[in-house]
């Protein structure tokens, strides 16, 4: 049981740090739609429980799950970006001031 705590323990650990990684040197320079990345998850997802099945060394089963769980982890990031843009980008509309007198002193 406590190694069971403590391989889950590492494997986040693990996941965390090459996604922070990648996402510093790869990640965040690539400008994907943020759906075609959600649909990646669910296939890889969808790959590593039909491979769970199957009689693979335990090392590459973990790989998988690291791999399957990489696109979700961006796609929270990349929605995380988008609402911080949002609440950063009002747009401020400079309205000219109206003159009244210009009107008044033209007619004379």
């Amino acid at each position: 049981m406590f190694w069971n705590v403590l391989l889950l323990i590492v494997l986040g650990l693990f996941t965390m740090i090459i996604f922070n990684l990648l996402y510093i040197f790869l990640l965040d320079k690539l400008r994907i739609n943020k759906w075609i990345v959600l649909v990646l998850g669910i296939l890889l997802i969808g790959l590593s429980t039909y491979l769970m099945g199957t009689n693979l060394h335990m090392l590459v089963k973990i790989l998988c799950i690291i791999i399957s769980v990489m696109p979700f982890m961006w796609f929270y990031n990349i929605l995380n970006k988008e609402k911080y843009e949002k609440k950063n980008n009002t747009k401020i509309k400079i309205k000219p001031k109206a003159k009244p007198n210009r009107v008044k002193n033209s007619k004379k």
